[in-house]
């Protein structure tokens, strides 16, 4: 497996081999701006093409799953406690500035499962520990 991302500061495309959940945890950490504010999305993409994308917000994770060129979704929250379902979350993206809203964040503890399935099981495991919706 590998990731993308674009550090901040940069326009350029970078990748980093991910063998297991923990070298995206130490990725993560590594590109944690001294600001205090969140890093960068890191999308993750397996070897059968299925990507999972790991954005930071101030409320939460928000997860988008691409099992392959044709469909897209988004883990949703059901109704995660403190969070404010009629405002938005932003990340950084490629780049971009991108705002959701914020019924896509879930909880960290939430999305480490889902990122750990991924690894073992690619998208179709990432898909039982989650709910999910269709973008």
């Amino acid at each position: 497996m590998h990731s993308t991302f674009v550090p901040d500061g940069s326009d350029a495309v970078t990748q980093a081999q991910l063998d297991n959940p923990e070298d995206l945890w130490h990725l993560l950490r590594e590109l944690q701006p001294g600001d205090g504010s969140p890093p960068p999305a890191v999308e993750i993409v397996n070897d059968d093409g299925a990507s999972l994308v790991w954005a930071n917000t101030k409320t939460g994770i928000v997860l988008m799953l691409a099992p392959d060129d044709s469909a897209s979704y988004h883990a949703k929250s059901g109704g995660q406690p403190g969070v404010d379902e009629d405002k938005t979350v932003s990340f950084t993206y490629m780049g971009s500035f991108t705002e959701v809203p914020a019924s896509c964040a879930i909880s960290e503890a939430s999305a480490r499962l889902v990122v750990e399935a991924f690894f073992c099981g690619g998208s179709e495991s990432a898909f039982r520990v989650a709910d999910w919706e269709s973008d």
